[in-house]
């Protein structure tokens, strides 16, 4: 009788691997076509039809990136915090995409670049916490005074935001001149 179950235990994981491979394959193609994207004429209509692509693309595999991880992670503690990370990355995507193809008004551009900072500094920040979660229990959480290195990176987002009236993080030249990133980003 273990016979049949094993068949059946057997078919069940080459279905999944047939569905994994699958996934991999979508995902690759996925990020090919966003790749596709970048290398196209920097000509205006194709460049917005193209970055519109490429932003849709980026935010439907963080998304997806994000749904996986509910049905993946036990534990709470880094499914929180994991799910976070995915939302910031989604946060970087749409604020980048703002940035270069809605916005043209210079002072709005400056302020989406400061935005930028609030995923660069809160996605390592939550890499931290995970890592300090991994391998523990279910039900795990983190001590309480871990609440004490959100201060440095809240600090740090709170001043990078209110640049325009300290200038202590970054300094502007007095000419005015702009430098943008945009065709590497």
């Amino acid at each position: 009788m273990s016979v049949p179950m094993a068949n059946g235990l057997r078919n069940m994981a080459d279905k999944t691997n047939i569905i994994h491979k699958k996934k991999m394959l979508l995902l690759g193609l996925a990020v090919f076509m966003a790749y596709l994207c970048r290398m196209c004429d920097f000509e205006f209509e194709i460049f917005q039809l193209a970055g519109s692509l490429r932003t849709y693309i980026y935010i439907t595999i963080f998304y997806l990136w994000g749904r996986s991880i509910k049905r993946r992670i036990i534990q709470k503690q880094v499914q929180h915090y994991l799910i976070s990370i995915a939302g910031l990355m989604i946060f970087w995507i749409m604020i980048r995409t703002i940035k270069y193809f809605i916005v043209d008004n210079i002072n709005a551009s400056r302020y989406l670049w400061y935005m930028y900072h609030i995923p660069l500094l809160g996605i390592p920040f939550l890499g931290l916490l995970t890592a300090m979660s991994l391998g523990k229990a279910e039900d795990y959480k983190l001590p309480e005074w871990t609440g004490a290195l959100y201060i440095p990176t809240i600090i740090a987002i709170v001043f990078v935001l209110t640049n325009d009236l300290h200038q202590k993080m970054f300094a502007f030249p007095e000419n005015g001149s702009v430098w943008s990133d945009s065709k590497y980003s």
